[in-house]
């Protein structure tokens, strides 16, 4: 049963580091988009 309840956790773990990682790249899609549109690019 600890098995199982570790995997579970780990596996809630990852899923909710890729919708992390999703939405950032989203985010960074659509500067990304503005960056073109403008034809401005800028740095941090």
């Amino acid at each position: 049963m600890e098995l199982d309840l570790k995997n579970q956790y780990g596996f809630g773990h990852v899923s909710v580091f890729l919708i992390l990682v999703n939405m950032t790249f989203r985010r960074l899609n659509v500067h990304l988009k503005r960056v073109h549109q403008y034809g401005i690019l800028v740095l941090p």
